[in-house]
């Protein structure tokens, strides 16, 4: 079972920052919120693997907490172009699990939400540009795809989402089949 699931991003001033995630707080505790769990491991240990230097990014990387009760999972995704700051953008979706869950099935998500989201991104900036109001409208926010992304896969074992309508952006879809024990 899926615990959290988040989107980071690595911002040139800044350094890398947890941008959305499901549930809230589940990473990093949300300024204001009235989350009542604490997160479920310590970011600022694992913090240099959600965006890992530039040898790990564009593969599949797993991670356990230094409590050893959750694996991070991964796909660090960096696109260059000369459009962006440094001359690449670099991202992560990842999900969190337990650590007595088999990981296989996950693996597929992680590498479909990656190779997704750089493709939106690479078409028309989906991650990178800034959203104002009237086109907020047009698209789901990045929090709540991820809070849909997580309650379907938990719940169903899938998930498709519309994303957008301005521009036509295709579908998320995501299935996984969840590992059945030996009789």
């Amino acid at each position: 079972m899926i615990q959290g699931i988040f989107y980071a991003r690595f911002f040139p001033q800044e350094g890398t920052k947890i941008v959305a995630q499901s549930p809230p707080g589940c990473i990093v505790p949300v300024p204001g919120a009235s989350t009542t769990k604490p997160p479920l491991f310590d970011y600022g240990v694992l913090q240099e693997y959600i965006i890992p230097r530039q040898a790990f990014c564009n593969r599949y990387i797993t991670v356990a907490d230094p409590e050893g009760k959750y694996f991070v999972l991964g796909f660090p995704v960096s696109i260059p172009s000369p459009r962006y700051d440094r001359n690449e953008f670099i991202f992560n979706f990842g999900l969190v699990v337990d650590n007595d869950v088999d990981q296989v099935p996950y693996e597929r998500v992680v590498r479909r939400l990656a190779v997704t989201f750089a493709e939106m991104e690479k078409q028309n900036g989906f991650l990178s540009q800034d959203v104002d109001a009237a086109e907020s409208q047009a698209r789901r926010p990045i929090q709540s795809l991820l809070e849909i992304v997580k309650e379907d896969l938990n719940n169903y074992g899938e998930c498709m989402i519309p994303v957008g309508k301005y521009p036509p952006l295709p579908p998320l879809e995501f299935q996984y089949v969840t590992p059945q024990p030996p009789f």
